[in-house]
């Protein structure tokens, strides 16, 4: 597993511990970082013809 593929999983965990919380401004924050990383994790998986499954 690549490292862009773990930093994602790890913020769907992070995510879903804040809304367990209720800390809505760790949820907009997650929700906001998530989008350039799975660009990232996207174009990377490309780059190196491996299928990325979300």
């Amino acid at each position: 597993m690549s490292r862009l593929v773990r930093i994602y999983a790890n913020l769907a965990d992070r995510l879903d511990e804040a809304r367990e919380q209720g800390w809505l401004g760790e949820v907009a924050a997650i929700v906001s970082m998530r989008v350039p990383h799975r660009r990232a994790v996207f174009a990377s998986s490309l780059a190196d013809s491996a299928p990325v499954r979300f």
